[in-house]
């Protein structure tokens, strides 16, 4: 069911038992989807849509000066992003909230847990939330009064869900990292044994290329990670697009460089073997093998400003104090 309609059903009070009710952002079911939503990005969309109507509802109702919404990501995990991997997007909605606000400090989700505990006057759960801060600075006791529309997003218009005309302007945006569909990786195997030699010799033979995590390792493997980081947001930057080039003296933030390039080479492995099995008598199998192993646009870990041992110093004393 797509979470559009889950909504149409909640806002009837035909059924919405539970939290979860109106949500589906797992995804999934694409060559069933309704309303034409069979892809991934579609469907978040209407997930997204469908909690845009939630709120509308509730900021044009008789609720709206008593009603904090507080949105998370469900089972956020490994979902790197043009920052970093351990982010997730969190929402609070309603009176005495900063509007139109990015706060980035950083919280987790106990500091969600205290915050919605100490709105409602809620005693901790455990130890772990009770020493846990709110998230004193997304408020503001000056802004009582607040409002909502719902607008969705440009990419809905192409399927069947019941939409408001699309807006004057409203157009999907443009993501800064390009996925790759470049890195093919054949791999194949053959095993052969002859009926020449009445079978009791085997011939095996394989090839792969496996290629690395692609443009978002950066951020997976620290290790590897370039130390200068920008950062470039269509908020801040409204004709962000491809080439990016023009727009890195407005970067800022912790975006990898390397994930910058769309035409980057990702790194890859070529792996192959050869092996020869003879059957010898008392059932012992005898085996020659060889195995080899090629590496292409692999990435390199320089250490700099490394101490010394034969002085005790670094290069740069200065560097990073």
């Amino acid at each position: 069911m797509v979470a559009r309609l889950r909504y149409e059903i909640c806002k009837r009070g035909l059924y919405c038992s539970q939290p979860d009710s109106l949500a589906h952002d797992h995804t999934g079911n694409y060559s069933t989807a309704l309303s034409k939503l069979n892809t991934p990005e579609l469907q978040v969309a209407d997930n997204d849509y469908a909690v845009d109507l939630v709120i509308e509802k509730i900021a044009h109702s008789k609720y709206a000066d008593s009603t904090l919404i507080f949105v998370i990501e469900d089972d956020a995990q490994n979902g790197g992003d043009h920052v970093d991997a351990h982010r997730s997007t969190a929402f609070i909605v309603g009176p005495y909230v900063r509007q139109g606000a990015v706060v980035s400090t950083r919280y987790n989700t106990i500091n969600f847990l205290r915050t919605i505990e100490r709105v409602l006057g809620l005693a901790p759960v455990h130890l772990t939330d009770s020493v846990a801060q709110p998230m004193a600075d997304v408020f503001d006791v000056n802004q009582s009064s607040w409002t909502y529309t719902a607008t969705p997003s440009a990419i809905l218009y192409n399927n069947t869900l019941p939409l408001p005309p699309k807006a004057a302007g409203l157009q999907a945006g443009c993501g800064v990292l390009k996925p790759r569909t470049n890195d093919i990786d054949p791999r194949f195997a053959v095993t052969w044994a002859p009926q020449a030699l009445a079978g009791r010799t085997v011939f095996r033979g394989g090839f792969g290329i496996y290629h690395g995590d692609g443009q978002l390792e950066d951020q997976n493997l620290p290790a590897s990670n370039d130390q200068v980081h920008y950062s470039l947001i269509t908020r801040e930057t409204p004709d962000l697009s491809y080439p990016i080039d023009p727009f890195l003296a407005s970067a800022h933030g912790i975006l990898p460089p390397r994930a910058q390039n769309r035409n980057r080479k990702d790194e890859y492995s070529s792996q192959w073997s050869i092996a020869v099995q003879q059957e010898l008598p008392l059932k012992i199998t005898g085996t020659v093998s060889h195995a080899g192993n090629k590496g292409t646009d692999l990435q390199t870990i320089t250490y700099t400003n490394i101490v010394d041992p034969l002085t005790g110093m670094r290069p740069y004393p200065g560097l990073g104090r």
